[in-house]
């Protein structure tokens, strides 16, 4: 008889390479310069942020590492796409400006974004618009910005409840515009979501008292 196909097990949470869907962070308008239609943003401040992981159904706690170390910048420097809610798969449609710049200052991920030129792209006029209505607070109309990222290594702190996931390793490379930023409890996960290889380790001295439960447990098994 032919065997039956193993069925994909859940990965643990240890030592280790997983698949891990792209994620998004809110981000912040700084400045506005209406005359080269550009635009600042803060958009990372390394903040926790309340996470679910959908393979082990558990939520845990994720802290962003922000040092030029940590975060690859190169594909913000290239040129990447400033988006309309993340929509990255309407091509040129869903691109409303461009980031020109994006750097690393006081621990804090900041990039300056530049729209075309009056006319060119009708949306993009009308986010850009929105952006510099200020209202009687001195607050844009439009001011709820995304990054989207992906997350290449993590240090797993499992003494804390939730888990702690330091990311240590990761790489933003778009920013958007959104109606509402991040928010845990309106996340959906597709099984046709975009994923990321990521490298896993837990925290020194995790691992050692893991496999010490191990070895005192198969001791008990064997009594």
């Amino acid at each position: 008889m032919a065997s039956k196909p193993e069925t994909a097990r859940p990965t643990k949470m240890s030592d280790g390479n997983r698949d891990l869907p792209i994620e998004t962070r809110a981000a912040a308008i700084t400045s506005v310069n209406a005359e080269t239609r550009t635009i600042e943003v803060t958009w990372t401040t390394g903040a926790a942020g309340d996470r679910f992981d959908w393979m082990s159904g558990q939520r845990y706690v994720e802290e962003l590492v922000v040092s030029d170390k940590a975060v690859r910048l190169g594909r913000l420097n290239s040129g990447a796409p400033v988006l309309d809610s993340h929509d990255r798969h309407s091509g040129i449609q869903g691109m409303l400006a461009v980031v020109e710049r994006a750097w690393i200052e006081k621990g804090e991920g900041r990039a300056t974004i530049r729209f075309p030129k009056e006319g060119v792209d009708e949306k993009s006029d009308a986010a850009f618009r929105k952006a510099t209505d200020l209202g009687p607070d001195g607050r844009p109309f439009l001011r709820s910005l995304s990054v989207g990222y992906r997350r290449l290594k993590i240090e797993v702190d499992k003494s804390k409840d939730p888990q702690v996931w330091r990311v240590v390793d990761w790489e933003p490379f778009e920013i958007s515009f959104v109606t509402v930023p991040f928010d845990v409890g309106a996340q959906v996960r597709s099984d046709k979501a975009e994923t990321f290889r990521c490298e896993f380790r837990a925290l020194p001295g995790q691992n050692e008292a893991r496999r010490i439960r191990m070895r005192m447990r198969a001791l008990e098994t064997a009594r």
